[in-house]
């Protein structure tokens, strides 16, 4: 029963995420733009989940988890958000579960599961999409502690060995898990009371012996210790803050976390560290502090051993987030509570336990107390999950509660201009400029904005200050090749991408353009190449596809061309280009009919396209729509009046169709004249279509003349099987006769 309410409690407290969208804040690295993630499990993203160094961390089960989410909801952040309330809720229940089976004591473990459960301070691990490693790390730390359980019941290799592949899975799902061993010293000491002997000596020895055991796992510690620290350094995730500052940071810390616990108000996503000029007086208050809740649980050891595991299990799990290795910008960060809460509430809870153990009515006055604090808690989690509902609302919110805040300043701006307001946009990462004009991902975002206003001198001055921090980095480098893209500087264009690609090679749209580049240079093999390694890395590229369909189709490969086109539009039913050019192609091959269609459905979204009209009306005068094709070749002379493939066409009809509703010889006159005028050098063609204007409108004198001046020029371009075309309709206009087209008869 203590476990169905503690499962409704957790429901409850987290119910308002089933509305909660994902953030932009670690969640695009890790699942809505990562294609690793999103192209599920396969064999390909599986082998990149043990081996990638991707968002500064090593942690393959917490890949393979969200690569499951994708399996199962797609990009449905409802289904990721229950993903994590679910692993939550596990080990909430198995958090009672064990200290019920390691105490005896029901109630003092209900209440710590209860506040662990329902905590404000949980909202950030679970509600955040991207923590996935929290409570999946939190779930198999637990479990490590059953098969411990299992394992000291009666020692041997096998049950170790267990207990062995539950800590390496917890490290591969969160490396924070590195405490665990000294943890279980802790609970070896109290619960478990391993340590109980008649001598002190005695219980030297017992301790050395504890430790002992553990000494395989500590192994896994040094593996994962080593893995975490060489990943991110290269990820750029370490900051070379002074050791100074980051002792003083980290006591302060131990302080702070203890007032979040017992009063989690305010809480952001993100608290700046404070800089260089850190305070010392608070830190030099923490140490005293530390020291003396240090002095009393070592003094507890004997007697109430639950203060000396619940204080030092604090301790001990913060120690790798404390910030003496300083990662990434954060003083403190609520996840970091997850698992080292648990100490503070054992202590609290046992130590409540006693106190009250001489009252009269002891079971009520706690229980109302109990009931108090639950009623808070739920209230707090429920209240802070609406700022996690959506970027906007944890941003603002974040910016609200907090000052010198550079990260969230650009990551509103960045949420701000995906969604269109570049105006805010400009102004949030215009800030976090001001606060940090070194700040890389902000002098990109910057640049990236000005790139949207055309301003590019602006944003290249914002790259270059980026590259000449850091050279390799891969969005600076990757952006300034957009930039000499939109320039057609291509050369130029080309240096900065394959920088770029240096870096990272797992970009889709770093080879994308890659091959537009090598197209322009007409290195055409070396084009096809990169659009396949696009593809290869992102198998719905359809921008890659579509384009490597139009290589294809220059290459004379139309059949091959045919099935990229179509699979572009299998992927990307709105891409219009894809349908022009699929259209094209079956234009080519003679299939008129499937051509029109599909050109129509090319107009829907883009009814200005003057390609697509004309390839239209080439299509529907092969297919005998003669009224159809003379309103496509309008209304391509609507949009782009000096074409001359329409002017001739249209003009061809108005002059040759042998209907006369559709001839308009006046008028074919106009056009055909025009068209001589827009020609240079002159053109048999066109001087064929003028000469049977001139014929149609009776003009047989000028017609004459027109004609036997195209079909000179068609004989000097060796084009006899044209000049005797001409010749024949000349022949029509010597006998005063127009000549008319029997294929532009409408059927």
């Amino acid at each position: 029963m203590i476990s169905a309410g503690l499962v409704l409690l957790v429901l409850a407290a987290f119910e308002p995420l089933r509305h909660n969208a994902f953030v932009a804040f670690d969640d695009n690295d890790y699942i809505t733009s990562n294609l690793h993630v999103k192209s599920g499990l396969t064999w390909e993203s599986v082998k990149w989940a043990f081996t990638s160094r991707r968002a500064a961390n090593w942690h393959p089960l917490t890949w393979l988890s969200h690569m499951v989410d994708i399996e199962l909801f797609g990009l449905n952040p409802l289904g990721h958000h229950l993903h994590n309330l679910l692993l939550h809720t596990a080990s909430t229940v198995l958090l009672f579960w064990l200290l019920s089976k390691m105490t005896g004591a029901i109630w003092p473990s209900a209440f710590v599961a209860m506040a662990f459960g329902i905590h404000p301070l949980r909202v950030e691990s679970v509600a955040w999409a991207s923590e996935r490693k929290d409570v999946l790390s939190m779930l198999f730390f637990l479990l490590t502690i059953a098969v411990y359980l299992y394992y000291i019941k009666r020692p041997g290799v096998l049950r170790y060995s267990l207990v062995m592949v539950c800590f390496a899975l917890g490290l591969m799902a969160k490396p924070m898990l590195v405490t665990l061993p000294i943890v279980l010293v802790l609970l070896d000491i109290w619960p478990l009371e391993r340590t109980q002997t008649i001598s002190r000596q005695a219980i030297r020895k017992s301790i050395l012996y504890l430790i002992t055991e553990k000494i395989p796992m500590l192994l896994l510690v040094i593996a994962s210790c080593a893995v975490t620290y060489t990943v991110q350094k290269t990820g750029g995730s370490v900051n070379a803050i002074s050791l100074q500052t980051r002792i003083l940071n980290a006591l302060s810390s131990y302080i702070a976390y203890l007032g979040k616990i017992f009063w989690p108000r305010n809480l952001a996503v993100l608290y700046p560290y404070p800089g260089p000029n850190y305070p010392l007086w608070p830190s030099l208050a923490a140490l005293i502090l530390l020291i003396v809740l240090s002095g009393i649980a070592f003094y507890c050891y004997s007697r109430k051993s639950w203060f000396f595991t619940g204080w030092f299990w604090y301790v001990i799990t913060l120690v790798p987030v404390i910030g003496l290795i300083q990662v990434g910008n954060q003083s403190i960060a609520d996840r970091y509570t997850y698992l080292p809460s648990v100490g503070i509430l054992i202590l609290l809870a046992w130590s409540a336990a006693q106190l009250s153990s001489a009252w009269r009515h002891q079971k009520m006055i706690m229980g109302i107390l109990v009931a108090i604090a639950a009623a808070g808690m739920l209230a707090g989690t429920r209240n802070q999950l609406r700022y996690w509902k959506d970027s906007f609302s944890l941003f603002e919110h974040t910016l609200a509660i907090t000052q010198y805040n550079p990260v969230i300043h650009n990551n509103l701006g960045w949420a701000l201009m995906n969604q269109g307001n570049e105006t805010k946009a400009f102004e949030h990462i215009q800030k976090a400029l001001q606060f940090s004009p070194g700040f890389c991902d902000a002098n990109i975002n910057m640049a990236t904005l000005l790139l949207k206003r055309k301003e590019y001198d602006k944003a290249m001055d914002y790259l270059h200050k980026v590259l000449k921090a850091k050279p390799n980095n891969f969005q600076a480098n990757y952006i300034m090749a957009l930039s000499f893209i939109d320039l057609k500087r291509y050369d130029q264009a080309a240096q900065y991408l394959l920088a770029a690609l240096k870096n990272t090679r797992d970009n889709p749209d770093a080879y994308y353009y890659m091959g537009i580049i090598l197209d322009t240079q007409n290195k055409k093999t070396e084009a096809i190449n990169a659009y396949q390694q696009a593809i290869q890395l992102n198998p719905n590229h359809y921008l890659a596809i579509n384009d490597l369909g139009v290589l294809k189709y220059q290459h004379n490969s139309l059949d091959e061309a045919v099935d990229y086109f179509r699979r572009s539009i299998s992927i990307e039913p709105n891409y219009v280009q894809a349908y022009s050019n699929l259209a094209l192609v079956l234009q080519n091959q003679n299939r008129f009919q499937e051509a029109v269609s599909l050109n129509l459905k090319a107009l829907e979204p883009q009814p200005n396209n003057p390609d697509t009209w004309y390839n239209l009306g080439v299509c529907q005068q092969a297919v005998d729509n003669i009224p159809g094709a003379l309103i496509s070749y309008r209304q391509v002379l609507q949009f782009d009046p000096n074409s001359v493939t329409a002017l001739n066409n249209l003009a061809w009809i108005l002059a040759a169709s042998p209907d006369d509703h559709i001839r308009k010889p006046a008028e074919a006159v106009l056009l055909a004249d025009k068209l001589e005028r827009l020609s240079h050098p002159e053109n048999s063609d066109i001087l064929d279509t003028l000469a049977a204007a001139y014929a149609s409108d009776r003009q047989f004198k000028q017609a004459i003349e027109t004609a036997q001046k195209a079909i000179d020029l068609a004989n000097a371009a060796g084009q006899k099987e044209k000049a005797g075309d001409i010749s024949r309709r000349l022949q029509y206009y010597k006998t005063e006769k127009p000549w008319y087209d029997s294929s532009l008869q409408i059927k």
